[in-house]
């Protein structure tokens, strides 16, 4: 869900207030729960276990993404943009970062 609605944020530029009001409220209750979990399971913070959950949900959550917007999925990054950092801080306006930006 998290990795699906940065997407969304960065793909889907034309949008209303309300989605991407409901979409940052998710993306920040997501980094909270992952932000538990990992701190109640530590060897989870392992970069060898974080490496492979970006990998594993990767595909879900662009394929998410893809259903929900309707939109080409060329417009979708093939390969993750997010670091586990970016993912994680709740301060990190990543939607805005990123290297790939389908409006320029």
């Amino acid at each position: 869900m998290l990795i699906a609605h940065l997407l969304k944020l960065q793909v889907q530029v034309d949008r209303a207030r309300t989605n991407e009001k409901g979409w940052r409220d998710t993306i920040r209750t997501q980094r909270r729960s992952l932000l538990w979990h990992l701190d109640q399971n530590p060897g989870l913070k392992s970069p060898a276990q974080m490496t492979k959950a970006l990998e594993t949900t990767w595909g879900d959550g662009r394929d998410l993404a893809i259903r929900e917007t309707g939109l080409d999925p060329d417009l979708f990054p093939e390969d993750n943009p997010f670091s586990a950092e970016h993912l994680l801080d709740p301060d990190n306006a990543v939607w805005y970062s990123l290297a790939w930006d389908v409006r320029t």
